[in-house]
C-alpha cells in the first residue's frame, strides 16, 4: 500500500507542482525501500533477540 499510494500521490503532486514524474513507479519503489528495508532488518534482529529471551519462552511455552 505505501509503493501505490506513493505512486497515486507523487503522480498528481507531479502535474500540481509542475515537475517531472515519468516514473512515478520507480520513485515509489525507491522511497518506500530506503526506509522500509532498514525497518524490516531491524524488527528481524529485535525478534530474534525477543524470542531467545527466558521470560519470552515462558510466556510462549504450552504447558499447563
Amino acid at each position: 500500500m505505501h509503493f501505490l499510494s506513493g505512486v497515486l500521490i507523487w503522480h498528481s503532486v507531479g502535474k500540481v507542482w509542475n515537475f517531472d514524474t515519468s516514473n512515478e513507479y520507480l520513485y515509489s519503489l525507491l522511497y518506500n525501500g530506503s526506509y522500509m528495508v532498514p525497518e524490516i532488518v531491524f524488527t528481524t534482529i529485535a525478534v530474534v533477540f525477543l524470542f531467545k529471551l527466558p521470560q519470552t519462552k515462558k510466556l510462549l511455552s504450552t504447558n499447563d
